[in-house]
């Protein structure tokens, strides 16, 4: 088993910045909220996005991702997918992932710096009843997400 990390990063939600909004390429997003930790280890993006998604939501994001919100995930080849969801967009230091369904789209986008982290979730409603369903399980994610860090923290720490 692996040390226990000492890594001790605070956690808020914030409003998007502008930079973040272009990365996630959803102009008209009718949802958007950001969360970022500071005083993370400097890791790669990919990581982060593999720790979060993969290993911190694990088959109950799943669940939630693909029977709830109804979000076609894939189990495609890793270089192009993570937790199923596709790789719409990367840089050096960012990633986007999308999924989408018959109700919404939804692209989540992860920033990580030399010792900061910010996960960015955008949503667009196809529908009323995306909208409708967003509305119920937005609080469960805004709870969540945190969580989730957290968890990557711990990973790669």
């Amino acid at each position: 088993m692996g040390e226990v990390s000492s890594v001790t990063a605070a956690i808020q939600q914030r409003a998007p910045s502008e930079t973040i909004r272009s990365l996630g390429d959803m102009p008209k997003a009718d949802y958007v909220d950001t969360f970022e930790a500071s005083s993370v280890p400097d890791r790669p993006v990919q990581e982060w996005a593999r720790a979060a998604l993969e290993h911190g939501a694990g088959r109950g994001g799943r669940f939630l991702w693909q029977r709830i919100l109804g979000l076609r995930l894939n189990k495609g080849a890793p270089d192009d997918h993570i937790a199923g969801w596709q790789i719409g967009a990367s840089g050096e230091n960012w990633i986007r992932l999308e999924a989408s369904s018959p109700l919404m789209t939804a692209h989540v986008v992860i920033q990580a710096g030399k010792s900061d982290l910010v996960v960015t979730t955008l949503v667009r409603y196809k529908n009323q009843i995306g909208h409708l369903l967003w509305a119920v399980v937005s609080n469960a994610h805004r709870a969540a997400v945190p969580g989730l860090i957290r968890k990557a923290i711990h990973e790669l720490g």
